[in-house]
């Protein structure tokens, strides 16, 4: 596993590896999380991160009962773990960038990830291979780890 920079970004794919003990990531995400908290780095989320998770809840691709997905949905927006950043004019304006020029190659919230990521130079952690194969940004593969 290659070193983890001094503040990272985490996607909902890697929280959700975390917070749910059946996610086939799990492992890799509690190396990751394990690593973080040895080296005491900043982790943050993109400010449309719960969006994201609720867009997926209302999407009905998880199983998890609305009472749980609530719950972790409400600590995205609270837990001072996982801070925002937010999304100013200049991530918005890279986020259009992303998502109109790349052909549909990154999803809505993704292209909001890797806006974030390239404003802020923060890296991502993802295992999504997409996010993964964007050059003008830092990500570590979670997959990986």
């Amino acid at each position: 596993m290659r070193p983890l920079p001094e503040a990272i970004i985490l996607d909902l794919a890697a929280i959700l590896a975390f917070v749910f003990e059946d996610d086939d990531l799990h492992p890799n995400a509690k190396r990751m999380m394990n690593e973080i908290e040895r080296k005491k780095a900043s982790v943050y989320v993109s400010e449309a991160t719960p969006y994201e998770a609720e867009a997926l809840f209302l999407s009905g691709r998880t199983s998890v009962p609305q009472r749980s997905w609530t719950s972790f949905v409400s600590r995205l927006w609270q837990d001072p773990l996982f801070p925002r950043l937010p999304t100013t004019a200049r991530v918005f304006a890279e986020h259009l960038r992303y998502y109109r020029g790349n052909g549909g190659r990154l999803t809505y919230f993704d292209s909001f990830h890797a806006a974030t990521s390239r404003v802020s130079g923060i890296p991502l952690i993802t295992p999504d291979g997409e996010l993964l194969s964007e050059k003008s940004i830092g990500t570590i593969d979670l997959a990986e780890m």
